[in-house]
């Protein structure tokens, strides 16, 4: 093959396959990242204790925290993380 074009189908292969094999790997990270998310969500507590200006304590549900309430340490029994502290704005989800 004088003058002609050589092919080279071995690099053409190893590109190929190199390109798929990255974005299965792509893809299984991002899997993974997104359950990792999921589970850190689903440890967000669905119901706050606030102390009133009083020091009368209530479950209130989260969509009804208002700024400037006061949250009240949990157990473990009641939510999956502890909190304490002032609800200072609300944020959406």
């Amino acid at each position: 093959m004088h003058g002609a074009v050589p092919l080279y189908f071995e690099a053409a292969a190893v590109i190929t396959t190199l390109v798929l094999l990255g974005q299965v790997l792509e893809l299984r990270a991002r899997q993974r990242t997104s359950g990792a998310i999921r589970a850190l969500l689903n440890l967000a507590p669905e119901q706050a204790i606030c102390s009133q200006r009083t020091d009368q304590k209530k479950m209130l549900p989260l969509d009804q925290v208002k700024p400037g309430d006061r949250f009240a340490r949990s157990s473990p029994a009641t939510c999956a993380c502890r909190m304490d502290g002032f609800a200072r704005r609300k944020r959406p989800r």
